[in-house]
């Protein structure tokens, strides 16, 4: 049976540079054994050559985001973009249709105003191309790789803040439910604590932009007492929140801890038995060892904290920005990208730990 032959050209605008970012083939489908298209990345082209049993609607490669050739293009771009560290700057794509190597059909797309021109942000750390290919096959964690690689592209393209960290957080969700194999919140946060303190090596890059942080600093970056109260907010609460202190070693977070225990510290006497002592007793045990593991903190801000920081906007709890003035508020959330971001491109780096 002749296959349909069909030859994507995707130019980028930009200076002239010589070299390949990537070649090779790429899956596509459902069937096992997976098929496969040659994609090849350049600085300024990227070609894809695919064989079909039967005809591609043209018109819907663009119109219909489960395309395979549709997203053959949207992989190959994500790749040029996470290695690169920039936006690409498409200047046009081109399809040809070919059967029995005549061409049959071609479909030329300008994408004035359907793609983004730049980023708004520095990226927070680099991908390893090598480790990135993994969006490149079919098979669930692959798929949620390349979700979450997408979210965080979209993120790059967005000025507001608060826009941005949803993006970021779409991606990362993905990324802890890949990690955890699970999809309940709370069961994703317990695995990914487990997997940053069991692999410190996997978020380096995230635990060196909090690494010189003092007790205080960690105090200054996160709002605690409204963090406390919302969190373990009656007395249903008191034995969670002793399980809180109690996960934590890091000499820093105990500090803290030590500060703000009045804001809790009636919840844990009333209990029956009461937990008061097993908490300070802990406290100060862990002050005295002096001990500090920045993975901990990494953990507490972008697990803990974080989902806390989510749930206030998501769920609408928080007034919204009418007039675009920076404050407190926008940035904490401006930090919190920053090191959220970071923490996104560890856990796509060490996919090969999970």
């Amino acid at each position: 049976m002749s296959k349909y032959k069909y030859e994507v050209s995707i130019k980028l605008r930009g200076k002239h540079a010589s070299g390949k970012i990537f070649t090779g083939q790429v899956e596509w489908g459902t069937r096992t054994p997976r098929k496969t298209d040659l994609v090849i990345i350049g600085k300024n082209l990227i070609s894809i050559e695919c064989e079909r049993i039967r005809p591609v609607c043209l018109k819907g490669v663009f119109d219909n985001y489960n395309s395979f050739v549709y997203n053959q293009i949207s992989k190959a771009l994500a790749f040029y973009m996470c290695s690169q560290q920039k936006a690409a700057d498409i200047e046009s794509i081109k399809i040809i249709e070919k059967k029995n190597d005549k061409k049959t059909g071609n479909k030329k797309l300008l994408t004035e105003g359907i793609q983004p021109r730049k980023f708004y942000s520095n990226f927070q750390g680099t991908f390893d191309v090598s480790l990135l290919q993994e969006i490149f096959l079919e098979n669930p964690k692959s798929k949620s790789l390349f979700k979450a690689v997408t979210y965080f592209l979209r993120s790059k393209t967005k000025q507001d803040v608060f826009d941005r960290f949803e993006s970021l957080w779409k991606g990362y969700n993905g990324l802890y439910k890949v990690i955890a194999s699970q999809t309940n919140d709370f069961e994703c946060h317990k695995a990914l604590r487990e997997f940053i303190l069991k692999n410190p090596n996997a978020t380096k890059n995230t635990q060196r932009k909090i690494s010189a942080f003092t007790a205080q600093d960690i105090r200054n970056v996160m709002r605690w007492r409204e963090f406390v109260l919302n969190d373990f907010e009656t007395i249903k609460q008191a034995k969670s929140f002793h399980d809180f202190v109690l996960r934590y070693k890091d000499h820093r977070i105990m500090e803290v801890i030590e500060k703000i225990l009045p804001y809790r510290i009636s919840m844990l006497e009333n209990l029956s038995p009461p937990l008061d002592g097993s908490v300070k007793t802990h406290i100060n045990q862990q002050i005295n060892a002096g001990y500090i593991d920045d993975a901990e903190v990494v953990a507490l801000i972008c697990i803990k904290y974080m989902y806390f920081v989510r749930n206030k906007s998501v769920h609408g709890e928080r007034i919204d920005r009418i007039v675009g003035t920076d404050n407190k508020e926008t940035k904490e959330v401006t930090w919190l990208c920053e090191l959220l971001e970071s923490l996104i491109i560890d856990l796509i780096n060490g996919n090969s730990l999970y």
